[in-house]
């Protein structure tokens, strides 16, 4: 293609490329709001989270295209409220846990929201609540060996709960 100059050859590839550029700014929202108005009608709390996060950072790729800073910012407020949900569930029942395998369940579920608040302050208390339980059946069950290992549990442990006074007893 010929050009009366090279002005107008830079306009042209310049209007061209916008026209592009649309195209593919049009493509990601399509794509972002699709899965933004789909998230969580299939799947549990976790995959509308990734959803929600997924769409987030497509809107976040093309922020003044159309709505797009808009709907950034719907996605995060969705997000935000469902980290907040999951945190509440998972303090009460943090609060409410008395077994291994309750705290386990518990710590497990804290991983997807780490980050949060002070989720990791919790996760370090219920791993440790773990180590005590574990400890306390040593020292409970077992052969004399099992003493030791608690011993070793309670001195780990460094004064949590009553861990000194029942390192003391063994």
């Amino acid at each position: 293609m010929k050009y009366a100059s090279e002005e107008q050859r830079d306009k042209t590839n310049e209007i061209l490329y916008s026209i592009q550029e649309n195209e593919n700014f049009e493509s990601i929202y399509e794509e972002a709001k699709e899965i933004f108005e789909g998230a969580g009608k299939y799947y549990g709390e976790m995959a509308t989270l990734n959803d929600y996060n997924s769409a987030k950072e497509m809107y976040g790729s093309i922020l003044e295209y159309r709505d797009s800073k808009e709907r950034f910012e719907e996605c995060d407020n969705r997000i935000n409220n469902i980290i907040e949900q999951k945190y509440k569930e998972l303090e009460k029942k943090y609060v409410a846990a008395s077994t291994i395998v309750e705290y386990e369940s518990v710590l497990s579920k804290m991983q997807a929201i780490a980050k949060y608040k002070d989720v990791s302050e919790m996760m370090q208390e219920c791993k440790s609540d773990i180590v005590y339980l574990r400890a306390k059946q040593l020292m409970l069950f077992g052969p004399r060996s099992n003493l030791e290992k608690a011993r070793s549990l309670f001195e780990e442990l460094n004064g949590y709960r009553d861990s000194n006074e029942k390192n003391l007893m063994m």
